[in-house]
Parts: structure tokens; sequence; C-alpha cells
């Protein structure tokens, strides 16, 4: 059996928003700063970065999208000072509406046989990115809030992520599929109350293999609760292990935020 490796965005690290570049196990319940069980969260904190480095000094909470011409942006919404392994990170009250896309459209229809969207109309913006600049403002890295555990025969990934959104909006139900070529399976469950505003959801991804079948199986939970018996992590993940010291421009039309809700994971992990 091969397994596969999950990354949260699930593409290369040129266009990567959250790499899983490094785990921690899933431990007991501990107090999510962060967690507020369905309502609008404004504010970021992280505290005892793991990997952290001396150069980090300031945060910003970036954005990528397309503008009329479709030519690929990036601009910062917030920002703040790096200090002890930490910071503290205020989302803006409100997004202007050129940085959002639609919640849902017509493609989405297929993907989300069995799950029940509360409003379609709503727009939202999916893709933030929590870069680390240096003193000399240069893109050294970013940050991501994760969990996870390995072993031979089950891999468990756990992390969370911030949406905004211009509606409130539920998303229940669960939506099922089968890639027979490949002989894997694929589950999804949505359990996602949005307010109005900034949100914070957790995504969880279950990985098993059954000898007998030789059939995998990835089963995600996606919701405002946080997940129980999972302790998250902040870690910062350094550019320069891989070569390269900036990001590259992303294009908001394929946020893989976006794939998430819409389980289209899959087609990005073989």
């Amino acid at each position: 059996m091969t397994k596969k490796v999950l990354n949260l965005k699930w593409l290369t690290l040129a266009t990567v928003l959250f790499v899983a570049f490094s785990f921690a196990s899933c431990e007991k319940d501990d107090e999510d700063e962060n967690s507020d069980g369905g309502g609008s969260v404004s504010s970021i904190t992280a505290s005892n970065v793991v990997n952290s480095v001396s150069e980090i000094s300031v945060v910003k909470a970036e954005i990528y999208w397309e503008d009329n011409n479709y030519v690929g942006q990036e601009d910062v919404i917030a920002e703040t000072l790096y200090k002890n392994s930490s910071f503290t990170l205020d989302l803006p009250a409100s997004v202007p509406a050129k940085y959002l896309e639609p919640f849902w459209d017509e493609e989405d229809e297929e993907e989300m046989d069995g799950i029940t969207v509360s409003d379609k109309t709503v727009n939202a913006l999916f893709e933030v990115e929590l870069g680390a600049y240096d003193k000399d403002d240069e893109k050294i890295g970013e940050f991501h809030y994760q969990s996870a555990s390995d072993d031979e025969e089950e891999y468990e990934y756990c992390g969370a992520m911030w949406v905004y959104v211009d509606k409130d909006v539920t998303v229940k139900g669960q939506s099922k599929d089968v890639d027979e070529y490949y002989n894997e399976e694929y589950i999804t469950n949505y359990n996602l109350t949005l307010k109005k505003g900034w949100n914070i959801f957790y995504f969880t991804e279950t990985y098993s293999y059954n000898e007998s079948t030789e059939k995998e199986k990835y089963t995600s939970t996606i919701s405002n609760q946080k997940p129980s018996g999972v302790t998250l992590k902040w870690y910062f993940e350094d550019y320069s292990d891989y070569g390269y010291k900036s990001a590259t421009l992303k294009s908001a039309k394929s946020s893989p935020e976006k794939k998430i809700f819409f389980s289209k994971i899959k087609r990005n992990r073989k």
C-alpha cells in the first residue's frame, strides 16, 4: 500500500496556501483561544509557535483575488508585530465586495449532492494566508493552525481555517464519492453555521486502508465545532526549507478553501 500524505492545500508548494509541513499528535482537548463554536471570529491569536525563527518581525493577513480583467492581485488586509513566538491579528470588520466570490455556483451542484445550503446567494472570502515577514519586509514563510497523527494503517489530519461571509449561512449534510479507477472512497460531512463576518471552521480527515478490498477511504468532517480529543498547534513554515523566499501569486478562482467546501480535494491529491 502506498499511503497518500495529505497536504492541507493539496497543491504544489508554489501555489499552496497552507502546506502541511510538520505535524503534532492529536492529544487531549485543549482550550482553543480561536474557537467560538459557530459565531463570528475577527481576531486570530497564536502563541508558542512551533518552528519559530528569530527573523520573523511582522505577520500579514494576505488575500489573492482577480480584478475585472482576471488578473491576479495580492492585498494585505491586516498586519501585526510578531513577538516571543506569538501574535494577535485583528481582521477588518468588513471586507470589500471586490474580494468576495459566490459561495455557490451552478458548477457546484453535482459536487454538493446530499448537501443543503441555506442561502445560495452568499458571497465569501475563502482565501486568507498568514504570511511571515522579516525586518526588511521580505516574506520568509507562513503560519498554519493544525494537528495530526500518522501510523501504518490510519491517518488523521486536523486543521483550522478562517472564512468571511456577507450573510449568515448554514451548510449541512453528507456527500459521497467513489473513484473506481483508484479504488478510493470519499465521504465528507458538513456541519457549518457561519455568521456574517469572519468565522473559523475545522477540517478533519481520517484515512484508512482495507487490506481485504485494497480500498483507501477518506472521511472528512467540516464543522464550526472543534473536534474532541484534538489539540491544534501553530506552526511556522519556513520557505527557505523549500528553496524559495516569496509566494507565487495565486488565482482566487481556484481557491483551495472553496474546494474543501465543495468536495474537490481528491482531484489534487493523486
